[in-house]
């Protein structure tokens, strides 16, 4: 396993998941927002980091360390350091997250040759039940350090804390499971949850029929849409949109418009799916040409 691979796997699912048009209330290619540029600008700010990811997995496969020496606290609190350095002001804590367990994710299956979704899944649910309380207590002190004011609160107020990590021995899952009550990324992250998978067998299964990378993403998208608590008027209307073939018909592509329109009209704006989206990518990315 090259880290070039991991490297450049890991920053086109980034890509993709940010540009693919057309993504209904959330960033894409023609939105008016220049949140694609920003946050595609803060993943090549971690090239580096995502690179030395890729390594300690090598050296993983070489029996040089185990998992738990990946030190995957330490790779998230480097990244949002870098990011916060580059972004200039605290950068979105799910996109943070979501890059770092893509890159780790993409690595750890390369290593495994587990080249499918299920292997992928696995791979990050292993990764993420090695972690130790040393990783969560990082990840703890980073949120601290940096001011991420609203997301310790909400640990602290359930426990979870510098002491309580170190006396009961609490992993990164056990933050995940916490901090997923304010970021939806973290239920589709959190080990065992079938949920990512299910949006990675949607993007795989309609490049395989559209062989359209665009067309794949947004129809996990389009996945992650339909699981939010929308009135029951969108959901119709998306799945109407996937009958109509999503971007491969005008049709399809006249109410993506339409309904883009409607939710940005409303201020429903899904910029939150982005993160689960990049990493479902990740974990679908077998079976796409990335």
């Amino acid at each position: 396993m090259e880290p070039i691979m991991v490297v450049g796997k890991t920053l086109t699912s980034l890509h993709v998941s940010l540009y693919s048009y057309i993504k209904p209330g959330a960033p894409h290619r023609y939105s008016l927002d220049n949140k694609p540029y920003e946050y595609m600008n803060l993943g090549l700010g971690l090239t580096d980091l995502l690179w030395d990811i890729a390594r300690d997995f090598r050296r993983l496969s070489r029996g040089e360390i185990g998992l738990p020496d990946i030190r995957l606290g330490s790779r998230i609190d480097q990244a949002l350091r870098k990011s916060l350095a580059r972004y200039g002001v605290l950068p979105p804590l799910d996109l943070v997250f979501s890059i770092v367990l893509s890159a780790t994710t993409i690595a750890y299956g390369l290593v495994k040759r587990e080249e499918s979704i299920t292997g992928y899944k696995k791979a990050l649910d292993d990764v993420l039940m090695a972690s130790t309380s040393h990783d969560a207590l990082e990840v703890f002190e980073s949120l601290h350090r940096l001011g991420y004011h609203g997301e310790v609160e909400l640990l602290e107020m359930n426990g979870v804390s510098r002491s309580s990590i170190e006396v009961h021995g609490f992993k990164l899952p056990d933050i995940f499971s916490v901090l997923e009550r304010e970021h939806v990324f973290f239920q589709y992250a959190s080990p065992y949850k079938k949920s990512i998978t299910e949006i990675s067998d949607a993007i795989a299964s309609e490049y395989d029929s559209s062989r359209s990378i665009n067309n794949a993403v947004v129809r996990g998208y389009v996945e992650l849409l339909l699981r939010e608590d929308l009135p029951g008027e969108y959901k119709d209307r998306l799945r109407k949109i996937v009958e109509l073939k999503l971007t491969r018909t005008r049709n399809g592509l006249k109410e993506l418009y339409s309904l883009d329109k409607d939710l940005r009209g409303k201020g429903l704006t899904m910029e939150k799916l982005i993160a689960p989206l990049i990493l479902a990518v990740a974990i679908a990315s077998p079976g796409l040409p990335l």
